[in-house]
Formats: C-alpha cells, sequence, structure tokens
C-alpha cells in the first residue's frame, strides 16, 4: 500500500518520471528476490549436491546432481579448524589436490566466508608456518600475531593455490535473512576448459565468469509463451487500503555442466544453529 500511495502522490504532482522511477524500483525489488533464488540454487547444486525446489502447492522437490567421489566433503569435527593440531593448509592443500588428481589442474578460485579466512588466519599452525610463534609440547612460544589475508593468499599463490574469497551475502525470507554460501563452507573452482565469452555477432559478446562450469536454465512459465522470468502485477485501486500487488515467477534450475570442476567442503568450523532456511 505505501508503495501504491507513493506513486499516486507522484502523479497527481504531474511528475510523472518521478512515479515511473518508483514504479521500476519496486518492479525490480521483485526481480531481485528472483535473482536471489538463482544465486542460492547455484550454491545448493555445488555444496550439496541437491536443489530444493518449493512449487505453488507447497511441495518440495529436490533435485540431485551428480557427486564425484571426494568432491563434495563434510570434515569431521576432531579434523576441521577449531583443532590445534591441525594445519589449515595441510587441509586446504588436500582438499585441492582431489580436484587436481580429477584431472582439473590447479583451481582457479577458492571461496569461502569471513569466519573461515579469520579461523585460518588466527589458528597457531598459521602462526607457526609464518614465524609468529612456535608450538613446544602444545605450549605457544613467542609473540602470537594473525597473519594478514594479503600474506597467507601470497603463500597459497607460491604453491599454485587461488586466494581465498570471501563471500557473505545473505538473502532475505519474509521472517529472517540467510547467507547464501554456508558459514562453514569453502568451494574450490576450477578451470572447466570452458570459454569465457559468448560472441553474438551483432549483438555483441557476453562475458562469462572466469572458467564458467555451468549455467542457470530459465524455462518457461506455465501460461506463457517465452522463457525467462515474470513479473505479474495486480491493481486494486478501489479497495482499502488501495494498492498495487506485484509477484515475480520463473522456472529455472542450475546446470552443472562438470561437476569434477568444483571441489566443495563444510565443517571446516561449527555452523551457527539456525543459519540454514529449511523448506
Amino acid at each position: 500500500a505505501s508503495e501504491y500511495d507513493a506513486i499516486v502522490r507522484e502523479l497527481r504532482r504531474g511528475d510523472d518520471m518521478a512515479a515511473l522511477a518508483l514504479y521500476l524500483k519496486f518492479t525490480r525489488s521483485i526481480r531481485a528476490g528472483m535473482d536471489d533464488l538463482l544465486n542460492l540454487q547455484a550454491y545448493r547444486a555445488i555444496v550439496d549436491g541437491v536443489v530444493p525446489v518449493k512449487g505453488a502447492n507447497g511441495v518440495v522437490t529436490g533435485y540431485d546432481y551428480l557427486n564425484p567421489a571426494g568432491h563434495r566433503v563434510a570434515v569431521a569435527a576432531g579434523d576441521n579448524l577449531t583443532v590445534d593440531t591441525v594445519d589449515p593448509y595441510e587441509l586446504l592443500s588436500s582438499i585441492h589436490q582431489t580436484g587436481v588428481n580429477a584431472g582439473q589442474g590447479n583451481a582457479v578460485r577458492a571461496i569461502t566466508s569471513t569466519a573461515v579466512i579469520r579461523a585460518i588466519l588466527s589458528h597457531p599452525k598459521t602462526g607457526e608456518r609464518f614465524g609468529r610463534y612456535t608450538m613446544n609440547n602444545g605450549t605457544l612460544t613467542g609473540m602470537r600475531s594473525n597473519v594478514q589475508l594479503a600474506d597467507y593468499n601470497s603463500y597459497l599463490a607460491a604453491d599454485g593455490l587461488p586466494p581465498l574469497e570471501p563471500d557473505d551475502t545473505r538473502y532475505r525470507t519474509q521472517t529472517n535473512s540467510y547467507r547464501f554460501l554456508y558459514d562453514d563452507a569453502l568451494i574450490f573452482q576450477y578451470d572447466s576448459g570452458r570459454e569465457t565469452e559468448i560472441d553474438l555477432g551483432d549483438e555483441g559478446v557476453i562475458e562469462l565468469p572466469n572458467s564458467p562450469g555451468g549455467y542457470t536454465a530459465l524455462g518457461t512459465v506455465a501460461g506463457e509463451t517465452d522463457p525467462g522470468q515474470i513479473i505479474r502485477e495486480r491493481n486494486f485501486p478501489s479497495d482499502t487500503p488501495p494498492r498495487v500487488e506485484m509477484d515475480g515467477v520463473q522456472t529455472d534450475l542450475p546446470v552443472i555442466q562438470n561437476a569434477e570442476s568444483f571441489v566443495a567442503v563444510t565443517n571446516l568450523i561449527p555452523r551457527p544453529a539456525g543459519s540454514v532456511q529449511t523448506w
């Protein structure tokens, strides 16, 4: 109702452009929600190997993806970054080697959370590796000082590993907000061998992300003639309160063209309770 009032107010003032700007802002918020869903589904396909889709009837269907051996790993609680004797670098290196052994070459990206990065940089074994202090029979000696991310990423690069990239973006529901990428997860993305450009001739060139491992397929919504995202509008000028209602509809699923071009690991740190949306 508030959006409707604002649009009507500008129209009564004779400011058509301001009213149009408000209308476009309203529609962009709907489209942003649909884009968030695409991003969420991509992460679920890569990390979980299954994408839950909830239909208009409330029924949830899980769509499974290929699961190559060793490419989706949950670290045991006794072997994760909360254990002082576990070297984060050796853990990352062993996980990275899975993709290398599958013939993918070195990874081109390492996407994780700030919480995981902090756990790595503040870990005693990281400090020891960088000469900040040493461990003697379980006792720290020397001055403790956390390693900086830039220094750690340079260390990774020297051994052919990609830099750690934090992704802490979130999406909102009606009642809460959640992370796209789990707080305890890390994804290695390898060179898929796909071209990073799509030449559309006279329409130009589409630049794809570095070594893309797949894409999002948008289908045709029931009742429509063409594929794509659909925004539906309903006007209720005579109701109390008068309002405009909009909703977005899309038929979509991520497509992973090379399942071995990703290695996803979870439980690097404890996952906060209630941090994952339930369907």
